[in-house]
């Protein structure tokens, strides 16, 4: 039976299998099965110790050179093949993986302090953007609830009614004059004015600006919303801080007002002259209430971490996942529903 050309796998193969695993055994299996080029060159001498497998021919010794004719020259000997010393095998690991190196700064640029990072201007430091602060399933809800006022709707309140009629019946006066009471429903019929804080101290979330404010862009009616930049050492700007004018110039009467800001809470390393305390937020806080602005604000923080007396005065949204539509229309009935003087 005829065979095919044998190759160099093949040899390897034989070799596994039969258990060769030094240079000689290989190369004079390699003889043996008849490998082409294979018995060119002197064979390397066999491991000590260590026999050749049964079936192997035992390589002949070179054969003497004929000295009858003119001797050749001397070939140059071949350089030695450097053999690389035989190694346990290892398992890999994932510690065994060099550790990325940061990329070196750019030459002229230095890198901020650690401490200047969240405070740094615009530009300066690669900006990611975050993740939406609110979940994406109800955020358009949520946005609609810290929006919305209430208004008489067109079904009768049966509670209100009841009580309207146990008063009669027990012969108490009215307080005034006898209406049918209808229950109360969530409109943005009145329009909304969105204050975005440009203070120092809301700098590190200038993405949760850019996000609410497109929000509400889907959310409301264009006709029944207003963007504006605030400070509250300065009023508002519509042109992106190049002038600034008073708040009262831009609202009307009665408008609610829904702010994003954290309230003065959080201090920058230099706070500069426009930034204002606890205590300005609550003052001009009062002052909205008492014209008849209802007034929300949405800020970075929970509200439990904010004094009683803020609390009382605005209603604090959380800009933050575990925020619930719920949540947020319970924040805002509460404080309204408390009347100007909380």
């Amino acid at each position: 039976m005829s065979r095919g050309p044998v190759h160099a796998g093949d040899v390897l193969r034989a070799a596994a299998a039969l258990g060769i695993g030094d240079a000689a055994g290989v190369r004079a299996l390699a003889v043996a099965m008849e490998l082409p080029g294979a018995g060119r060159g002197p064979l390397p001498p066999a491991a000590p110790g260590r026999p050749l497998p049964p079936g192997v021919p035992r390589p002949l010794p070179p054969a003497a050179p004929d000295l009858s004719g003119p001797r050749p020259a001397p070939e140059p000997p071949a350089p030695p093949v450097p053999v690389a010393p035989a190694t346990e095998p290892r398992g890999a690991s994932l510690l065994s993986f060099p550790a990325a190196e940061p990329l070196p700064p750019q030459a002229g640029t230095a890198l901020p302090a650690p401490g200047e990072l969240l405070f740094a201007a615009p530009g300066t430091v690669p900006e990611v953007a975050p993740a939406p602060p609110w979940n994406p399933r109800t955020e358009r809800a949520i946005m609609l609830a810290v929006a919305a006022t209430e208004a008489a709707g067109r079904e009768v309140d049966g509670r209100q009614l009841l009580d309207l009629v146990v008063r009669r019946l027990g012969g108490r006066p009215p307080t005034s004059r006898t209406r049918i009471p209808y229950r109360l429903r969530p409109t943005t019929r009145a329009g909304v004015h969105l204050l975005l804080d440009r203070g120092p101290s809301m700098r590190p979330f200038r993405h949760d600006h850019q996000w609410v404010a497109r929000l509400a862009r889907r959310v409301l009616p264009p006709d029944q919303l207003q963007v504006l930049d605030f400070r509250l050492a300065q009023g508002v700007s519509a042109d992106g801080g190049r002038s600034w004018s008073g708040l009262q110039s831009w609202l009307p009467p009665g408008r609610p007002v829904l702010l994003v800001s954290d309230l003065g809470r959080l201090r920058p390393p230099v706070a500069g002259r426009h930034q204002a305390t606890a205590a300005d937020w609550l003052a001009f806080l009062h002052r909205l209430r008492r014209a008849g602005h209802p007034v929300t604000c949405l800020t970075p923080f929970r509200p439990e971490s904010y004094p009683a007396a803020l609390r009382r005065a605005v209603a604090l949204v959380p800009l933050d996942r575990r925020t619930s539509v719920w949540s947020a229309r319970s924040a805002v009935r509460g404080i309204r529903r408390a009347g100007p003087g909380g």
